[in-house]
């Protein structure tokens, strides 16, 4: 995971924006901003700034999410253009 996360990151940071679309991932669902690979969920955020600059919005941060049984915790992965990889529990 942490690596999907470290190869992404550099896809962030040589676009500009992250991507839309990974190999091997698929959307649930028509219209779904959500794709999902085993028990991994990936999803892209505005990046702080951009709701209001007028120009039109980039993704700029991603969120990957790995589900466990138990619904009330998971592990979580950020990163995105000119971040660092960064992970951690949480939990409800």
């Amino acid at each position: 995971m942490l690596e999907t996360a470290k190869h992404i990151n550099k896809l962030c940071n040589a676009n500009g924006s992250c991507p839309e679309l990974l190999e091997g991932w698929q959307a649930r669902g028509s219209g779904s901003k959500m794709l999902f690979k085993d028990n991994m969920i990936y999803f892209l955020t505005t990046g702080v700034g951009e709701k209001d600059s007028g120009k039109a919005k980039k993704h700029q941060e991603f969120r990957l999410v790995y589900r466990f049984f138990l619904p009330d915790h998971w592990f979580e992965v950020k990163g995105g253009f000119g971040k660092r990889v960064t992970s951690g529990w949480k939990s409800r």
